[in-house]
Formats: C-alpha cells, sequence, structure tokens
C-alpha cells in the first residue's frame, strides 16, 4: 500500500493532504495542493526551515530532513552534534525517530501497513552541500523501515531529483530477512512485541512538575521501537520555557544507528526550536533544560545509560534527571551526580571559538 505517487511526474494525487507542525505543544494544520511534485516541493520546504534549528558547534555543516509518512504526516528534523561524536544524532535520524515517538509507526501497524510501508519519502537539505543524498549512517537507518521510500530534494538549480532508497543502498540488509530470522514469519507485527500500554493511576495523574513529566515519559515508551533488546526506553524533556518534549528509543538491526531515548528527546527539543528560543532569551545551551525524566517499564532505576548521559552532558551539568522505583517514588539527581569528572564542556566549546573567531 502506498499512498503517494511512486515517481514525481507520475499523476497519482491524494484527495486531501495536510501538512503537521508536529509536537506536544505546537499544531498547526495547513492545506497544500494534492499535485505529488508539489507535495515533494512543500516537504523539501519543511527540511529547509529544521536547517535553521541544526545544532553543529563543531562540523558548521548544518543539515535538515522532513519525513512523510503513510497518512500524510510530516515531521521535520535537524542534525545535533555532540563533542564525543558518537553521540551525534542527523537530521534524518531526528525527523525518523520524531515520527516514530509521535506514534506514525504505531498509526501504521493499525492500519494494516508494516514497517517497511510506514515512510513514504524523506527529504535532505544541507544549505552547504551539494546534494540531497544522506550519508550512509543514516541509509542505514533508514533501511530498518523500507527501501521503498523515496529520497528527495533538490539539485543545484533548484529542481526536484528524487531516488529511491534502494538505489541508494544497492546489494542493501534485507531487512525482511533480519526480522523474519528473529521473529519467525510473522514478523511483520515484531515493531511492538514486548510493549505495552502505560497505567496510570488517578492518584498519580496529580502532583507536580516532576510527576507530570515522569508521567510523559512514560507514555513516550508505549512508542518505543525496539524489536531486538525488547527493551522499551521512553524520556521527557522540561525546557528552560516549561514546554515538554518526548522521546523513545528506536533500535537498528545495524545496533550504532540505534537512538536512545534521551537522544530522541533532546534532537525534537532542539529541531523544534527550543535551544534557539533559550538563546533568543539570552540563555546559554547549558540552560535551555530544566530536567529529563526516564522511564523503563523494565528496569529497575530510572538513570539514563552512559551514551544517554553523554548526550545530555552537551547541554548542561545543572538538568535534574528524574524517574520513580519501584515503589513510584519520584527520585531526583543532578546530571553532574551521574557525570563525576565530566567532559569540560565549556573548556570544549571555548577552544572551537578561539580556533573559529568568526562563528
Amino acid at each position: 500500500m502506498r499512498l503517494l505517487c511512486e515517481e514525481i511526474n507520475i499523476a497519482n494525487p491524494i484527495s486531501q493532504f495536510w501538512l503537521e507542525d508536529s509536537g506536544e505543544h505546537a499544531i498547526n494544520h495547513l492545506m497544500i495542493s494534492t499535485s505529488c511534485k508539489e507535495i515533494y516541493r512543500q516537504v523539501i520546504e519543511q527540511a529547509k526551515l529544521a536547517s535553521k534549528f541544526a545544532y553543529c558547534p563543531y562540523s558548521k555543516y548544518p543539515v535538515g530532513a522532513a519525513v512523510i509518512t503513510f497518512d500524510g504526516q510530516i515531521y521535520t528534523g535537524c542534525n545535533v552534534e555532540n563533542c564525543g561524536y558518537t553521540q551525534t544524532i542527523h537530521a534524518e535520524q531526528t525527523a525518523m525517530t520524531k515520527a516514530i515517538s509521535e506514534g506514525a509507526l504505531k498509526r501504521a501497524l493499525a492500519a494494516g501497513l508494516s514497517q517497511l510501508e510506514f515512510i513514504e519519502a524523506i527529504a535532505v537539505y544541507a544549505p552547504k552541500g551539494s546534494d540531497s543524498w544522506p550519508c550512509c549512517n543514516c541509509r542505514q537507518s533508514l533501511n530498518e523501515f523500507g527501501l521503498e521510500m523515496n529520497v528527495i530534494g533538490e539539485d543545484g538549480s533548484g529542481s526536484i531529483v528524487s531516488k529511491k532508497l534502494s538505489e541508494l543502498i544497492p546489494h542493501a540488509f534485507p531487512m525482511e530477512s533480519v526480522l523474519a530470522a528473529v521473529f519467525g514469519a510473522d514478523w511483520q507485527k515484531a515493531a511492538y512485541q514486548g510493549v505495552s500500554t502505560v497505567l496510570t493511576s488517578e492518584k498519580k495523574k496529580t502532583g507536580g512538575k516532576r510527576r507530570k513529566l515522569v508521567e510523559a515519559a512514560k507514555e513516550a515508551s508505549t512508542m518505543a521501537y525496539c524489536p531486538y533488546s525488547d527493551y522499551p526506553v521512553g524520556a521527557a524533556i522540561l525546557t528552560f520555557d516549561d514546554q515538554i518534549y518526548t522521546g523513545c528509543n528506536v533500535e537498528n538491526c545495524g545496533y550504532t544507528q540505534t537512538i536512545h531515548a534521551e537522544q530522541t528527546a533532546l534532537a525534537k527539543a532542539v529541531s523544534e526550536g527550543a535551544l534557539q528560543r533559550a538563546c533568543d532569551a539570552g540563555l546559554s545551551q547549558f540552560e535551555f533544560i530544566k530536567s529529563i525524566a526516564v522511564y523503563a517499564p523494565k528496569g529497575a532505576k530510572p538513570w539514563p545509560s552512559c551514551n544517554g548521559r553523554q548526550a545530555l552532558n552537551e547541554f548542561g551539568l545543572q538538568m535534574q534527571v528524574i524517574g520513580e522505583n519501584s515503589k513510584g517514588t519520584i527520585m531526583c539527581k543532578k546530571l553532574k551526580e551521574l557525570i563525576p569528572y565530566p567532559f569540560p564542556m565549556k573548556e570544549v566549546l571555548a577552544s572551537i571559538h578561539r580556533a573559529s573567531p568568526k562563528t
């Protein structure tokens, strides 16, 4: 089942199409043209806008991406770099994980589609780049969700270019075989095996900001894509202006492309402008996150993995990390308590700006 036209020049329009600026706090529906070419143009423009929020102090190479799903929703993302490099999240990964964390994959499965059909197309834009094709790291991330998606962008003249992901990954890792080997013939249902709906008691629906953030992380864990570990995790970030951004873990058969829940929530916050708003308000990057809640229904404690801690360290050690213990009691620690002798971020950034005084 494919919703959009397979090629830009083939007329196979959908009757209605809604562009959604997704997020917990900002929903804006806009009717756009049913022409496939014009739809792709809109997706590319969203990728361009997303690139403006990129956090890339090390490469100085901003990238934006926009995913359009089977039901016509658009999810945008930008690259969010990390001084540890391996914790860097690429724009395509941000857009993809945002879509999953906001329920697009679950909606596709409910509609009778497999995980290999829920993304129709992805647009990639790099203002300093010469073409729109993703790096190999992102190609592997996208391969998890089907080789039939279109990868779109603009060439040097501004014309739309499009290729199937299968053209960008010849002799690709066969996801059908991988999932069948892990789950058997009924692999289409693998995406959410072991992930159940979180039941929240009436008592826990009340309480302060910490409780609210924990409950948001719990709900986010139900969107986790974790067919390999069967270990769902949810996270919720509270920013300086009291906005909440949630995320879940999104695994990959290549393992190194797995995105942790803390990274998903962090990338979502940055890509939706929270860091930019903080800077506009006179704050530094170390002040834009107030706290983060982490929840793993199969875990004993709420503290992030070292990978998640390093991702968060980029944005300040003063943020609170919260969760609940097995008795439902709220627990809280400063991030600096979880990272003794941390990587000195202020010194890192100071050295970069001394080397690049114009940035």
